[in-house]
């Protein structure tokens, strides 16, 4: 820029001026710095451009993990918006974490910092003090899987109470079924207790007593839902509702290495629709979340609040949940006998 500014006889200052579209400058002097810019082929360093607003143009995104359906559609939903506005995405996870405090302190430093311009965090197990100290930042963040209404700060979550509540309506009231068992999700799962409260709410309302001896604890994996599922066959439910997908599907292996048929074995319903749900067989009925649509709404506001400085009240978006229905709840049944 000085090397132009000398060429042109100008100052730093109109160089600048001219190059920002920022401030008054005559015509002339335009076209006679922007001549010399063309003549040298000069290119902004965009390191510099963002130093100088104190902008990083990257996004942090916190995951537990990166690996099943749910997260690859969160990211693929946020890395559209990013890659749309300019701008990079920062990965941090769980995963290689022994303590999730020390998780916490760190992507809350990359903040802090400024090493990134805003975070998008799906850690719905963070206590609400903690996430009190995100938004005191007061700099872009946003929450997903959970509300913290009480708290000033950014969420996307979906309804996942609601969605596990249609599931059991379609069980009980489409199919008559009343023994239904349940799969949760590790206990302290913000989720699982979500979907955990719509199942029970469901059978109180049918005027159903919850039955310990048909829950059951698969820890969101579907090696976990293999090692509990003959506890749940000898149960004998009528059906089965896993609290996610990969669950739903190691419960279904499992009933075919024990020699099930596929119209003998009970219902299996499922929580996400992941990518490959309608491809198995039975294709599995499951609650369908807007898993992109999450990520992309997290990254829009994002977006909207670098663009406004902070000035609208938080947001607090819950996106809706529905039911897909397929073969495995027993709609469809004559397509497999």
């Amino acid at each position: 820029m000085a090397k132009i500014a000398e060429l042109a006889g100008v100052s730093k200052a109109t160089v600048s001026r001219v190059l920002n579209s920022s401030g008054y400058v005559s015509e002339n002097t335009r076209e006679k710095v922007m001549k010399i810019v063309r003549e040298f082929n000069f290119v902004p360093d965009a390191r510099a451009v963002n130093l100088s607003k104190s902008m990083t143009r990257t996004i942090g995104l916190v995951l537990p993990s990166t690996s099943g359906p749910f997260y690859m559609e969160v990211i693929r939903g946020i890395e559209d918006v990013l890659a749309f506005d300019g701008y990079y995405m920062l990965l941090m996870t769980f995963e290689a974490s022994k303590n999730k405090n020390e998780t916490r302190k760190k992507y809350k430093s990359l903040l802090e910092e400024k090493r990134v311009d805003g975070l998008i965090v799906f850690d719905p197990e963070a206590d609400e003090p903690f996430v009190q100290q995100m938004a005191r930042i007061k700099k872009p963040c946003v929450y997903l899987g959970r509300e913290y209404q009480k708290i000033p700060i950014d969420t996307v979550s979906a309804d996942n109470e609601t969605g596990s509540r249609l599931m059991m309506l379609h069980l009980l009231e489409t199919h008559g079924f009343r023994k239904v068992a349940f799969v949760r999700g590790p206990l302290d799962s913000y989720h699982g207790m979500e979907r955990f409260k719509g199942y029970r709410k469901s059978l109180t309302e049918w005027g159903i007593k919850c039955d310990d001896e048909l829950v059951f604890c698969g820890n969101f994996t579907r090696e976990g839902a293999e090692m509990v599922a003959e506890s749940i066959f000898s149960a004998k439910p009528e059906a089965i509702f896993a609290s996610n997908d990969e669950m739903a599907l190691g419960i279904i292996h499992k009933a075919k290495q024990l020699g099930y048929s596929l119209s003998d074995m009970p219902a299996i319903v499922g929580f996400d629709d992941a990518p490959w749900a309608e491809h198995i067989n039975p294709a599995l009925t499951t609650v369908r979340q807007p898993m992109y649509d999450i990520g992309r709404t997290a990254a829009r506001l994002i977006m909207d609040r670098l663009s406004d400085n902070g000035h609208k009240a938080p947001m607090k978006v819950k996106l809706h949940t529905n039911v897909v229905v397929r073969e495995s709840c027993g709609c469809f049944k004559n397509r497999f006998e």
